[in-house]
């Protein structure tokens, strides 16, 4: 599954240039196929397990389909016993839409467009403007804030992990803070961290180096316009490389060198970093994303002592998709620090 959701985060050049389609440009479509393959070979190997264990009383379907298929074979083949399991999976994602679907529907009883909350928010662009904020629409906001409310800080995190690890003084430099401004008497709060502005450093820098959405999402141009010199007609679809903008020599000094020290004291930067997007399309959970990186972070150090597996560097190769993962998954060594030992229980 980890292979099939790489591929389906693979930017594909037939999505942004049709034309190109049939040529299957970097053998996509063909890489799709050959997967899609192995996802049967795989459903026939969970098929052969349960035939193998032969428990038609566990209450599992393909248990259940495996006993249907011993008695009438020509009807319950394999071939059927993964549309079935296919299926299964189709109907989980429609229940998925069924629930968000009442989330809707309750927010909308209780009409109170000035909570605060984003379906409320959204139910009131709807009433404006009903073609563009249909329910389809907002159920894919409330499926974009799951999905990015998790990978994003998941990936953020796994990153700013490898670059401590291979900067232990920049590490040291966060505990440190830490230590002066919360203690070891308690673990870090979201109150505490508008005082540890060295971790927010780190966080930007990490942001910085290892973008979670290399080239940002598509954009399109709703009016004729020149961007850097160039002519720009309307409707004209414009990428935005995030990762060369943010190592940009023209944009930052040593762009590839991890200083979160340049971010002290500045506030021009922020208009430079692209890892939440930025203008009316960026991330409506920025602030969200910064407060969750920071507790997670900031309690993992000051709660743990961390160090490499074996003496060389964490490696920093990355999977370029839609999102840009480590190509080798981060593993460390870590330890309850002793003075933090109490507040564990």
């Amino acid at each position: 599954m980890e292979e099939v959701l790489k591929l389906m985060h693979t930017p594909y050049v037939g999505d942004f240039l049709p034309f190109f389609a049939w040529i299957d440009i970097g053998g996509h479509q063909k890489k799709m196929i050959a997967l899609m393959k192995r996802v049967d070979v795989f459903f026939d190997e969970v098929i052969e397990n349960r035939r193998r264990i032969g428990n038609s009383e566990s209450g599992i379907m393909v248990d259940k389909l495996l006993a249907l298929q011993e008695q009438e074979p020509e009807l319950y083949t394999d071939q059927i016993i993964r549309g079935f399991i296919m299926k299964k999976m189709i109907a989980l994602m429609k229940r998925v839409d069924v629930f968000f679907d009442e989330v809707i529907e309750n927010r909308r009883r209780i009409g109170n467009s000035e909570s605060g909350i984003m379906v409320d928010k959204l139910l009131a662009l709807q009433e404006q403007e009903p073609e563009l904020y249909t329910d389809q629409i907002i159920r894919g906001f409330i499926m974009i804030m799951l999905i990015a409310g998790t990978e994003t800080p998941y990936l953020t995190l796994e990153w700013a992990m490898s670059l401590l690890l291979n900067h232990p003084n920049v590490m040291k430099k966060i505990k440190n803070e830490i230590d002066t401004h919360v203690g070891t008497h308690r673990l870090l709060q979201e109150d505490d961290l508008e005082k540890l502005s060295y971790l927010q450093n780190v966080i930007n820098e990490s942001l910085r180096l290892c973008p979670t959405l290399p080239m940002l999402l598509p954009r399109e141009a709703s009016q004729d316009t020149k961007i850097g010199g160039y002519f720009v007609p309307s409707g004209t679809m414009l990428l935005v490389n995030a990762w060369a903008i943010q190592r940009d020599p023209v944009l930052w000094d040593k762009p590839d060198e991890f200083i979160p020290e340049r971010f002290e004291g500045r506030s021009d930067d922020k208009y430079k970093m692209l890892g939440f997007s930025v203008g009316r399309r960026g991330c409506p959970g920025t602030s969200l994303g910064y407060r969750v990186l920071g507790l997670a972070l900031g309690t993992l150090i000051q709660a743990f002592e961390w160090e490499k597996i074996g003496d060389e560097q964490v490696d920093m190769n990355a999977f370029y998709g839609l999102s840009m993962a480590k190509l080798t998954p981060l593993q460390a060594l870590c330890k309850p620090r002793p003075n933090m030992i109490p507040l564990f229980g």
